[in-house]
Order: structure tokens, then sequence, then C-alpha cells
């Protein structure tokens, strides 16, 4: 009986301090390229006060997420060593637990951050919308942001569609037709999040020139702006596509161009 009390009362003294990240700590995902710097994550273990972070393995457990629409993202990760550094490529709430075994029995201590994102800069995106008409696009849907005031992704309220161009997690997540269909991705990086645009317009495009192959190239890609915005359900639309009231918005924003005062 005694051997287990000084057993239990032994383990009782171990500590487990998480040094980095401060709790709440709030990281930054950088515009290029889309990541943080490298967080560090440091423990220190005590048993009897004792130091015996040198003698003992340290286990992380590093679970980034944050919830969408349909689905929680989630980024995990796991890690060993009392000093380790990561760097991520999206952001949300990021969970720590760091663990040890001693005498048998696990011992754990829990930490919780933020990582959220950083809008690009205009040079940044002039460069990735390469097109008026995309850039335009991009004004209408977002004003140029990936992100709102609080660093999470832009969202339509009341929709699924996230970031600079506004893609639905409904239509262009896990199920999508298309290549480029990460929505974690999609939700917080802004040259994916273009990227996939530009995916999305061509996929619209390649259909609808099969359907109306004598179509002047401008009358195309209003059809295909009016399919961004409508879907599939627009393409047989008997309704001129540039009364559509997205396609008048697109072209009235390209003469305009107001991000030459952004």
């Amino acid at each position: 009986m005694d051997n287990k009390m000084n057993k239990q009362e032994k383990q009782g003294k171990i500590k487990i301090l998480i040094i980095s990240p401060k709790p709440d700590q709030v990281f930054y995902l950088k515009t290029i390229p889309v990541e943080t710097d490298a967080i560090t994550f440091q423990a220190k273990v005590l048993q009897d006060e004792a130091d015996i972070t040198n003698q003992i393995k340290i286990n992380w457990q590093l679970r980034l997420s944050w919830e969408a629409t349909y689905k929680t993202y989630q980024t995990m990760l796991e890690k060993t060593g009392s000093l380790v550094k990561v760097k991520f490529t999206t952001g949300g709430i990021l969970r720590i637990r760091a663990a040890v075994i001693v005498d048998g029995k696990e011992y754990s201590s829990r930490q919780k951050a933020q990582i959220i994102g950083l809008n690009p800069g205009k040079e940044q995106l002039f460069n990735e919308l390469d097109s008026d008409l995309l850039r335009a696009q991009a004004f209408l849907e977002s004003t140029w942001k990936q992100f709102d005031n609080k660093g999470w992704p832009l969202v339509n309220p009341g929709s699924s569609m996230r970031g600079l161009m506004q893609i639905s997690e409904r239509w262009w997540g896990e199920k999508s037709p298309l290549s480029l269909k990460d929505f974690n991705r999609i939700a917080w990086q802004w040259d994916y999040n273009i990227e996939t645009a530009k995916l999305i317009l061509k996929h619209y495009y390649q259909r609808l020139k099969k359907i109306y192959p004598a179509e002047t190239e401008e009358k195309l890609w209003q059809r295909t702006l009016r399919a961004y915005k409508s879907g599939t359900s627009s393409f047989r639309s008997k309704a001129a596509p540039n009364k559509h009231e997205y396609v008048q918005a697109i072209i009235k924003i390209t003469h305009k161009k107001p991000w030459e005062k952004l």
C-alpha cells in the first residue's frame, strides 16, 4: 500500500510547462509564399521542481482547424522534441498538446493559438489577376480581399463562398470535377483561390464553346461570367448574356478600373 502511494505521489509531481507559443498567441500567414514563419513549440518538464527536459521525450500533437459551411477542415501534425519548429500554410485555431511518459504514465499540457491571414498587396494581386476582366470580377466579388478585418476567409453571408473570388465550397470543394479542389487552400491561400477561379472560368468557357461554336469571343466570355455566377443552368438561357446583372457590373467595373485608386 505504501509503495503504491509513494509511486502515485512521485508521478503527481511531474509538470509540463509549454513555454512557446504563449496562450492565445496570434500568428499570421504571409502573402508570398502563403505560410507562417516557423512557429516554435517549446516545453519544459519538471519532476519535483527539477528540470528533466533533457532526459525525456516530449511528444507534440498539433491540430489546426476551422469550420466552413459544410465541413471542418483540419491539419494534424505530430512532432517529437523539447523544441520543434513548424510552418503552416493555412489558418484557424491551433490546438497544442505536449505529452510525456514517466514511469509508464502519461502527462500532458495543452495550449491554444490562432493563425489568421493577411490580404495581399495591390502589386501582388495585379500580377495574378492577369486581365482587366479578371481584375474587375475579383473587385466585384471581394474588392480584392481574401480575408475580413479579423483575418478570417471572407465569406458571403448565407453562402459557402470564400475568399477573393468567392468560390463556393458546395460546388468547388472536394466533390469538384476540377484538379484544384482543396477548399482549405481555397479559403486561406489567396493565390490558390485565384488559380481555382481561373480553372472554373476555363472549364465553363470550354463547355460553352462546344455548345456555341460560332459565338464571338466577347459573347463567349460573357456567357462564361454568367455561368460563374449562375451555374450550368444558364448555359441554354435565351437571354442575352450582356443583359445579366452580374455581367453588366463586371463590364462597368472593367471600364472604371477602380483598383487604380487602391
